[in-house]
């Protein structure tokens, strides 16, 4: 038997290489930008006024591949899809729908893995909301039993939401017609034997990301105490959805919030530098090229809102954590460590040896001892430079996790490079179109 673990599609997002029809994508923009050719096509280096075609993209064909070669050894027991499948927080919902249709149904083309699971990340945490909502709430109503039905906000962690439940039948929709009655859903983990003998918790990893998670959670500086994940998810729901689904849904309104949170993002990220200069984690020099850093940032911001200046200086966005000690431990260790201790405690659902496995990040990883337990990033499949994956330059590929009886591995799933490009052409674009209408504001 053999489980399979991909996250972080982001489908219907103008940069996913997991889009399989670019030319919707496309279409889509033009919509909202009617000069976006001109804009990609100074991305590519083209001339401005050259027809832009969007190239056929085969990746999710590679990935059916490669799922029948598994299957064809070892059956599928679990396909996990670990959040951020569909992209709610910039494209809008029929754009997201049409795309992770057509990935599914071409992905699943001759497979039939035993269980989907779908569990719901902060891009798409919007699908939880409505599960939930209709789970507990309105085919309560319809049946005129309200009374009987308390509201949930997650699910017991190995007890998703299965086919035939009300709060699924919508879901069930994104899949082809073969795997529909084996599609479940859990929010915010899942936790399962694996072929190996070992236990999996699957869990997006948005709610210990505190950028997520600010409004209800555990550290210095929370606005509410909470005690319990649910709680961790009543408290944040809100604002998930306002950011993630809100500002997503609304058209223009969805391309200029994206730059604010760029900025607000990269602002974050300064902060923590702050943070580690007034705590001595930084040595001189870093804390030299850090003001430098803040200040250039400063410089950035201003020139954005006044001017609308462009945002592509050369400055590392993410050199906060990585200077103060490393990205793993801030980030991963600090906020990773204090969240299985503050809520997976129950050790008949969360055991200490199990393998914790997450995405969020977009950045792959295997952690084989962190605290006394392994840890496996998914990675993601956005176009985020123009030569490669940050962490492999040149090497146009993204990953899915694979779980059979010797253990975890990654297979690569390799990307075409004019997709590639294409897919980081269009995001840039866009951004760099907003940017071209606040000059003109």
């Amino acid at each position: 038997m053999a489980i399979i673990t991909l996250s972080d599609l982001h489908l219907g997002e103008e940069s996913s290489v997991a889009n399989t029809d670019l030319g919707a994508i496309l279409t889509s923009l033009r919509t909202d930008i009617p000069d976006i050719d001109t804009f990609v096509n100074k991305r590519l280096k083209k001339p401005e006024k050259d027809p832009v075609i969007a190239p056929e993209n085969l990746t999710v064909q590679t990935l059916n591949d490669v799922l029948a070669r598994i299957s064809a050894k070892s059956p599928i027991s679990h396909l996990i899809l670990l959040g951020d499948i569909l992209d709610l927080s910039v494209a809008s919902y029929y754009d997201a729908a049409f795309q992770a249709q057509k990935f599914m149904s071409e992905m699943l083309h001759g497979i039939s893995p035993k269980r989907i699971i779908l569990i719901p990340g902060n891009h798409d945490h919007h699908l939880w909301a409505q599960v939930s909502e209709e789970q507990w709430i309105e085919s309560a109503l319809r049946q005129a039993d309200l009374w009987r039905s308390p509201f949930c906000r997650t699910t017991e962690p190995s007890d998703p939401l299965d086919s035939r439940q009300p709060g699924v039948q919508f879901i069930k929709g994104f899949f082809p017609v073969h795997c529909r009655d084996r599609v479940e859903v859990a929010y915010p983990n899942y936790v399962t034997r694996g072929p190996d003998g070992g236990t999996y918790v699957f869990d997006h990893g948005h709610l210990f990301d505190y950028a997520q998670s600010w409004i209800g959670q555990w550290g210095p500086g929370k606005l509410i105490d909470v005690q319990t994940l649910a709680d961790l998810e009543r408290a944040n729901s809100p604002w998930l959805e306002m950011v993630w689904y809100g500002f997503g849904q609304g058209g223009p309104l969805a391309l200029d919030s994206e730059n604010l949170y760029e900025e607000a993002q990269r602002f974050i990220d300064k902060l923590e530098v702050a943070k580690n200069i007034l705590s001595g984690k930084l040595p001189a020099k870093a804390v030299e090229k850090a003001a430098r850093e803040m200040l250039e940032l400063g410089k950035r911001i201003w020139g954005w809102i006044k001017q609308g200046k462009s945002r592509n200086v050369n400055t590392p966005s993410r050199v906060s954590r990585a200077r103060a000690k490393s990205q793993g431990e801030l980030e991963l260790g600090m906020n990773l460590r204090n969240y299985l201790a503050k809520f997976l405690t129950r050790a008949n659902d969360y055991p200490a040896s199990s393998t914790f496995v997450y995405g969020h990040t977009h950045s792959w990883c295997d952690r084989k001892n962190f605290h006394g337990r392994r840890v496996l990033n998914t990675g993601g499949w956005l176009a985020e430079s123009d030569d490669g994956s940050p962490q492999r330059k040149g090497k146009m590929q993204t990953r899915v996790l694979v779980v059979k009886g010797n253990g975890p591995r990654f297979e690569v799933i390799p990307v075409d490079k004019k997709v590639y490009r294409f897919c980081w052409a269009m995001n840039k674009a866009v951004r760099d179109a907003v940017k071209s209408i606040a000059k003109l504001l």
